[in-house]
This record gives C-alpha cells, sequence and structure tokens, in this order.
C-alpha cells in the first residue's frame, strides 16, 4: 500500500511538471518527457490528450483533433474523456467543421446523461463531468454535479476545493440556471433537433456567452455576472425575443442569418453584430460594432473624426473622468488580472517602461515588433545614458521565453517585473 501511494503521488508530480511544460511552450522538452513517459508506461489517454494540447497551441488544429479523438479512444471505461470533449468540440469548430462538432457533442451528452445515471461516482470522476459541464455552461447541472450526496472518497482535495470555490457564488448560480431555464438553454437545447420545429415568433437577437463564463464567474471576474445581467435585462425591458448560446470559439465571428448578435470576444464588421468583451480595466468591457482593441471602432475613424467626438466633452468632465479612474485603480493598485504580491525593488529614477503582452496572443499579430527584438533595441538605444530600461511580465504569461528573460534580468541596465 505504500509503495502504490508513493508511485500514485510521484506520477501526479511528475504530470504536473508536463502540463507547466506545456504551459511554458517548452515545446522541445515536453516532447522528450512524453517520450519517456510512454517507454514506461504506454501511450495512454494522458499521453495524447499532451500531445493534442501541443499540436493545437502551434495551431495545428487537423493533428489536434486527431490526437484528442485518440486520447478518448483510450480512455476506456474512465470518464478522463470529458476533460477533452470541450477542447475538441472547440477545435473542430475553428477547422469549420461545424457537423463534425455538434456531431461529437451529441455524442457527448448522450455519454454524460448515460454516467449521470449511475447511482454513486467516484470524486474524480465528479470532477471530470464538472469540468465539461461548466463549458457547456450549464449553471444549475454544474451545481448538482458538485453537490452530489454520493460519491467515493468524498473527502478528496480537489473535490473539496472546487465544492469551496462554488459556495460563496451558488446565489449566482441559481439565478443564472432561473434565466437559463426560463430562455431554454438547458441540456436537451444543446442536441441537434430531431426535426425542424415550428417557431411563429422567431428570435431576434442571440445572445452568445464565453465557453468559460462559469469560470469566469467562479474567479470573481470583476463585473462580468452584472454585464449580462444588464444587457438580458434590457432585452426583456423592450420585450425583444432572443435566445442564449455558448460560445466555443473566441476570436471569429459566428455566420447566423436574419438575427441581431451580441458575441464574445470576437472581431469584424458583420451587419447585426455587436462585440463584447473584459476590457484592461476590471469591471468594464467593450460593446463595439468592430470588435476589441486594435479592432475596435474606434481604430476605424480618423483623425478629424475623433476630433469631433471629443470637442461635445466638457474638459472638467473629461478630467474629473480620468482622475476617478486613476483613484479606482492606479491608486487601489487594482489589477483586471490577480497579481503576483512580490516586494519589488525600487524603480530607478529613470526609466523606459515596457508591458508585455502574452507572447501568443490574438492582438499580437496587430504589430510588426516581436517583443524581444524590441526590448534589444531599447536597451542599445538606451546604452551609455542613466535611463534603465523597466519590463513587466504578463501576469498570465507562462511562456519559456519570458522565462528565460526573467533569468537573465541581470543584462546591463534591465530591470524585470515577473508580476
Amino acid at each position: 500500500m505504500l509503495n502504490f501511494g508513493r508511485n500514485f503521488f510521484a506520477k501526479h508530480r511528475r504530470c504536473r511538471h508536463l502540463y507547466a511544460l506545456i504551459q511554458a511552450r517548452d515545446f522541445e522538452r515536453a516532447h522528450a518527457w512524453l517520450q519517456r513517459r510512454a517507454a514506461e508506461v504506454g501511450q495512454d489517454a494522458d499521453y495524447y490528450k499532451c500531445l493534442a494540447k501541443i499540436a493545437a497551441l502551434q495551431g495545428d488544429h487537423a493533428e489536434a483533433i486527431e490526437l484528442y479523438e485518440q486520447s478518448v479512444a483510450a480512455s476506456g471505461s474512465g470518464t478522463q474523456r470529458f476533460l477533452v470533449y470541450g477542447d475538441l468540440i472547440r477545435l473542430l469548430y475553428l477547422a469549420e467543421r461545424g457537423a463534425d462538432a455538434q456531431q461529437l457533442l451529441d455524442r457527448a451528452l448522450e455519454d454524460l446523461e448515460r454516467v449521470l445515471r449511475r447511482r454513486i461516482l467516484p470524486a474524480h470522476s465528479l470532477l471530470h463531468l464538472s469540468k465539461f459541464v461548466q463549458c457547456l455552461g450549464l449553471a444549475g447541472l454544474y451545481v448538482e454535479v458538485l453537490s452530489a450526496k454520493w460519491c467515493w472518497n468524498p473527502w478528496q482535495a480537489k473535490l473539496r476545493a472546487a465544492r469551496h470555490t462554488l459556495a460563496p457564488h451558488r446565489v449566482t448560480f441559481a439565478k443564472l440556471s432561473a434565466l437559463q431555464a426560463q430562455h431554454g438553454y438547458h441540456l436537451d437545447a444543446l442536441k441537434s433537433p430531431a426535426a425542424p420545429a415550428a417557431q411563429p415568433d422567431p428570435v431576434k437577437v442571440v445572445v452568445f456567452w464565453p465557453m468559460d463564463y462559469l469560470s469566469l464567474v467562479l474567479r470573481d471576474f470583476d463585473g462580468v455576472s452584472a454585464y449580462f445581467e444588464t444587457i438580458i435585462g434590457y432585452l426583456q425591458a423592450k420585450q425583444i425575443r432572443f435566445s442564449l448560446r455558448n460560445q466555443y470559439v473566441l476570436n471569429r465571428c459566428p455566420q447566423l442569418d436574419g438575427v441581431k448578435v451580441l458575441s464574445w470576444h470576437t472581431c469584424g464588421s458583420v451587419a447585426g453584430m455587436r462585440h463584447l468583451k473584459e476590457s484592461p480595466f476590471a469591471g468594464f468591457f467593450y460593446f463595439d460594432r468592430a470588435g476589441y482593441s486594435g479592432w475596435a471602432a474606434l481604430a476605424t475613424l480618423s483623425e478629424a473624426q475623433i476630433e469631433r467626438v471629443i470637442e461635445v466633452i466638457p474638459g472638467l468632465e473629461a478630467e474629473a473622468y480620468f482622475q476617478a479612474l486613476v483613484t479606482r485603480f492606479i491608486t487601489a493598485r487594482k489589477s483586471k488580472y490577480t497579481q503576483t504580491q512580490v516586494s519589488c525593488v525600487p524603480l530607478p529614477p529613470r526609466y523606459v517602461f515596457i508591458p508585455m503582452q502574452l507572447l501568443d496572443d490574438h492582438v499580437a499579430q496587430l504589430t510588426d515588433w516581436d517583443i524581444f527584438d524590441l526590448i534589444r533595441t531599447v536597451l542599445q538605444l538606451l546604452e551609455g545614458t542613466d535611463v534603465s530600461l523597466v519590463v513587466k511580465r504578463h501576469p498570465k504569461c507562462m511562456h519559456w521565453r519570458g522565462g528565460a528573460l526573467f533569468i537573465c534580468r541581470q543584462s546591463h541596465g534591465l530591470r524585470f517585473l515577473n508580476a
């Protein structure tokens, strides 16, 4: 029994190390690790899932889809396949294989219903199911799965942590569940219709919410619940018929004819489309006809058009609004993402500041500069001056190249903030 315990925890420590390598985009070392693991234990579901994640991050959707399908096949009668279904459905949509994505979703939902009929499940199975349900955005079912009274090893640490995280959000999830039920967003609604249903009074607006909406709520993402409640409350007050849908793919506009669409984290000028997304300020959101960041409608305006808009805003009012933002965010040290609380060395008297973006973020395609070339160029320009360069890593960056820059922070004139 002692040896079993040692082997079990050793395996999970090794898996965490592998996932860290993949998250850091250190694919060469991840592949080498996987080959060693395959030689020891064979090519199991985890093996194919990790290879699929690497292929997806490298943009090879076809390879990733094939590997995810192999992972599902290799999972056997266990519930680990539910960790793969969401990613596989998303990739099928990215590969413009919508019919295949819906077919897989139908199969996954049938599988989910079959497993939920079991009288008792182990803790790890409840976690697997809850993560898939979270991808589907079904608030009521998520609570139901995690609140199952009968399960093996209910004291398991990860299950207890998931239940603890859910506890303060039960009221929000109950409200969301009632809203979903009212507007026909439930398990059966996600399935392919058996036959075209007559709809004498069709919806006029389709509201997409992010695939990770429940995750955003659980992470206390500032304002996201209130944002969607405001939008839906407005549609209800105006008696506008609408439907709710899950958005499996970011950065790509849903193609729907004859209805207006509110889509999450997308960009592109499409008639009847409005794009929703969180802004750089916590609690503020985009509501834009063209997209976000460099794709936003503002980026399409000429300087003269922008000046005409600015002129109608009283200067004192603009200054008061700006100072309120300074107080709310800068003075209060409030960030969109949770920041690592570390003690930093004092900043130099004079410096150039470069905040880094995620290295593979979608907005990176809007720049002609490689961030590391920019850092090297600025360092060369500052050589021989009393001006330092301060670089701040993105709080969600795990890329190995960012880590390598942090390791080399002793370079002349470079201060690196790893937070």
